[in-house]
């Protein structure tokens, strides 16, 4: 093992060594789904799931896991992921199987083609320099909150590129009431309980998904609103280019369909979610174990460093016009 690696802290979870069961299980999955995963899960392919009288598996293997999500997708259906979070996310492209979810996933492909996000890249970078310059202005040993810092940076780039107008408050207030009633939604959804069945969080989870989907509606609004206004056309380049924009003129090849507002603001809901929160938290891990391993730390300021250096001799060789190494 690399020595380095060993160093590093592992999560606070401790897996149980049997599945729990009854109301342990209950209390765990409310608490932290990842609690109720035994030390199986972590060792085999397959495990079993106790939740509800229906049988359910937890898959762990990359093949199982590419076979359920690419290669075999029509065997499998997203039951639970549907009703869980299509009060929020509606009919988008997360929460739709068949050909609801084939034409609108045809019609949003062509806005993340790598050509196409590049453009992009300059307000990764500026997110990125405000949290460092925020970071260095901070008093000597003071701690920083790094995931909500994460989270304050990804929301920056959501502004630029996907939702312009946001008003941040009021996402992220809504967000968390929606977060905070995940837990039991998820348990609920997972057991096949009735849609009815009252459980904590429910009328704030509601509350904060109307709040969520009549603030991206206000925007699409707006932005129709501007550009009608100034006769704007994707030709002109007089409206930003940004994904919200490219959003509202996508169309499926095959039947020219568009998204009408509903689906729009389904998919910017779901797009976000995806850009945001998830990304949020997967920077603050990668964070996380840089800080724990100095050495690979080290491999990844030499690479940043080689990029850098790859960036200047290009500038230079354009400058110059003729093909100088140095």
């Amino acid at each position: 093992m690399d020595v380095a690696a060993a160093r590093l802290v592992p999560p606070r979870i401790v897996p149980p060594a049997k599945p729990l069961k009854g109301l342990a299980f209950l209390a765990a999955f409310v608490r932290n789904p990842l609690e109720v995963m035994p030390q199986a899960v972590y060792e085999k392919d397959t495990v079993d799931n106790p939740l509800g009288g229906t049988q359910r598996l937890w898959i762990t293997s990359p093949a199982l896991v590419k076979a359920v999500l690419l290669d075999e997708r029509e065997k499998f259906q997203k039951l639970s992921q549907i009703r869980l979070l299509s009060p929020l996310l509606g009919k988008g492209i997360l929460t739709t199987e068949g050909a609801e979810w084939k034409w609108q996933r045809q019609a949003s492909a062509p806005m993340f083609r790598h050509q196409d996000l590049i453009g992009f890249v300059p307000a990764f970078v500026r997110a990125t320099e405000t949290q460092v310059a925020k970071w260095r202005a901070a008093p000597p040993g003071s701690v920083q909150a790094i995931d909500r810092d994460m989270t304050r940076a990804t929301f920056d780039v959501i502004s630029a590129t996907l939702l312009p107008s946001a008003d941040h408050a009021t996402v992220e207030k809504s967000m968390g009431l929606f977060q905070r009633a995940g837990g039991w939604g998820q348990l609920y959804a997972m057991a096949g309980a009735p849609l009815w069945l009252p459980h904590p969080g429910m009328a704030a989870g509601a509350r904060a998904t109307r709040m969520l989907r009549a603030e991206v509606g206000a925007m699409l609004r707006r932005r129709r609103d501007e550009e009608d206004a100034a006769g704007a056309a994707p030709a002109t380049g007089s409206s930003p280019d940004d994904l919200m924009h490219r959003l509202m003129r996508a169309q499926d090849p095959e039947s020219g369909q568009s998204m009408n507002e509903e689906r729009l603001i389904d998919n910017l809901l779901t797009f976000y979610l995806a850009g945001h929160e998830t990304t949020a938290r997967a920077l603050a891990w990668t964070l996380y174990l840089v800080a724990r391993s100095p050495h690979w730390a080290a491999l990844l300021e030499e690479e940043i460093d080689r990029a850098r250096y790859d960036e200047s001799r290009d500038r230079n060789r354009e400058s110059s016009g003729r093909d100088n190494p140095f």
